[in-house]
């Protein structure tokens, strides 16, 4: 039986340092936590993040978050993505359908040209189809769906009461079809159940059929303690001939619950090589996150994807590395001055970046005219970088 506990929260996190160029989020709410899902690897088991009860019945739910996020939007200065949801919460868990604080929340960002992000394995979020549309056309909303498996013979073991796979195949269809971007965390892919690439090329084949944006994959962290202990005993339950192969994964017993370097270096090129050839994204694309945050935020971005994806296709990425460096510094140096200074506003930071790139004196521009004159078009211009052909559109 579900216990609820009702607390106010009294922030919502905002990063004014560098941007997270992974998932991306410049603010960043969580309604709910502790997770009803119960799925076997979370994260949210582990010590570290102390979930007060039983992590799959208690949950905390913070019923002031629409009135609080009504009360802050208009004193944020820098448009940016919300990031909704945590790995250790799912917004869209069962009891959102009970509380709705999710669309109360929606309801407020839908009147604002703030952008969205939602990281869920939850079909409840069709519910709120209406207002994710809204914000889409207005500015951008990305959803960012949790499926490791292909089928649902192992999501009943490891996610029991998360939505089926095929639910969350016709979610995906759904979205897609309203013209909203789509992101799928295959993460975490389970050692010897479903990391194999039979399953992996099974998984991604219907990814690719559905078109969807971006995947990104990621292995399994076990962190010492209660998490660890939880899921290898499942895996002796369900799946004893593996156990011995999990103590070897994770003998080393990382705080970060982080696998064996072998283990790592023997699965993920070849997971990732499977999604190059299906030309499908492992970085959220320039053209989701295009004009949705300031433009001192987006070459940011930009230019730390590059680098990785240059890097993939095994292409010298010393101009680029030259580059990131040089901006970087002009970077922080410039937000450090906007963070202090509550009166300057985005577009005089912006303003500035300009000047920057078509000063040839700016420190900004590396030594090099051919890259500063793609920063400018990608950044400022109508220009898309295509991470798929490495060309500016």
């Amino acid at each position: 039986m579900i216990k609820k506990h009702y607390k106010n929260v009294k922030t919502i996190k905002k990063n004014t340092q560098l941007m997270d160029y992974y998932f991306m989020g410049k603010y960043h709410f969580s309604p709910y936590m502790a997770c009803e899902h119960g799925c076997i690897y979370c994260d949210g088991r582990a010590e570290k993040y102390y979930v007060e009860g039983d992590f799959e019945k208690d949950i905390v739910i913070r019923r002031n978050l629409p009135d609080l996020l009504a009360q802050k939007l208009p004193s944020y200065r820098e448009k940016g993505t919300f990031l909704i949801g945590s790995g250790i919460s799912d917004p869209y868990q069962p009891i959102e359908a009970e509380e709705g604080l999710m669309r109360a929340c929606l309801s407020h960002l839908s009147e604002t040209d703030f952008s969205v992000s939602i990281m869920t394995k939850s079909t409840l979020a069709l519910r709120d189809l209406d207002l994710l549309d809204t914000i889409n056309q207005r500015s951008r909303c990305l959803l960012m769906v949790s499926l490791v498996f292909p089928t649902d013979e192992y999501r009943q073991i490891f996610e029991p009461r998360a939505s089926t796979v095929e639910a969350r195949l016709e979610m995906i269809k759904q979205f897609k079809a309203r013209g909203i971007p789509v992101c799928v965390l295959a993460m975490p892919l389970l050692p010897g159940i479903s990391d194999d690439m039979a399953s992996v090329n099974l998984l991604f084949d219907k990814l690719k059929a559905l078109k969807v944006d971006v995947v990104m994959p990621g292995g399994l962290t076990l962190r010492p303690g209660k998490q660890k202990d939880y899921f290898l005993d499942t895996i002796e339950s369900h799946f004893p001939e593996l156990l011995s192969t999990y103590q070897k994964i994770y003998k080393g017993n990382y705080p970060s619950g982080s696998p064996e370097n072998w283990y790592v270096g023997k699965t993920m090129p070849a997971i990732y090589e499977a999604l190059t050839q299906r030309e499908i994204p492992t970085f959220v694309p320039h053209y989701v996150y295009k004009n949705a945050y300031p433009k001192y935020d987006e070459l940011f971005i930009l230019l730390k994807h590059m680098k990785k994806l240059y890097q993939y296709r095994d292409v010298s990425i010393e101009p680029l590395k030259r580059a990131d460096s040089a901006y970087r510094k002009w970077y922080t140096t410039h937000k450090a001055v906007f963070n202090r200074k509550r009166s300057m506003t985005q577009e005089a930071l912006e303003q500035e970046l300009w000047y920057a790139l078509n000063d040839p004196l700016s420190s900004v521009l590396s030594g090099n005219p051919k890259l500063t004159n793609f920063m400018k078009n990608a950044v400022f211009d109508a220009g898309i970088f295509n991470y798929t052909t490495l060309k500016l559109e």
